[in-house]
């Protein structure tokens, strides 16, 4: 992904030592911390444009209020076994083997009608970590549920 104000932000980062800087958005170690130690499985496949991408966004106003206001709207209890017993559609789920973020979720997603679990040899970024084989992944089920539906 190319995203254009990363270099931008890039060079204002290590321009900027402000305290209100320091208060109001991530800092780039953090971001670098997150991903390497706890999304990725293996925190050598973390490029610095990897942490840019991912850091750049923090630094727009207002960015990192708006993701905490969203966050709070979710309701982050478990679904009952009756909720997602009425789940109707098919449900691909792709975890990480090694996600530190999100440990223990196949239970969870077995209790879900018709949905298939797929595991990829990586942390809760997985998708990023190995996008071919999660595209793979994805594209097969879309097939497999596109020819169920129209058969």
């Amino acid at each position: 992904m190319n995203v254009p104000y990363v270099a931008v932000l890039r060079r204002s980062r290590r321009a900027s030592s402000s305290t209100h800087s320091a208060r109001a958005s991530f800092r780039a170690w953090m971001i670098r911390f997150i991903l390497r130690r706890l999304a990725y499985a293996d925190p050598t496949v973390v490029t610095e444009r990897d942490i840019d991408e991912y850091w750049a966004p923090t630094q727009l106003p207002g960015f990192v209020r708006a993701a905490r206001a969203a966050l709070s709207e979710f309701d982050w209890s478990a679904a009952t076994d009756e909720d997602a017993s009425r789940l109707a559609v098919p449900t691909l789920v792709v975890l990480g083997r090694r996600d530190r973020l999100v440990p223990n979720t196949s239970a969870a997603v077995s209790r879900l009608n018709g949905s298939r679990i797929e595991w990829v040899p990586g942390g809760h970024c997985a998708h990023e970590e190995h996008p071919d084989l999660v595209y793979d992944m994805i594209a097969e089920f879309v097939r497999l549920a596109l020819s169920i539906t129209t058969s």
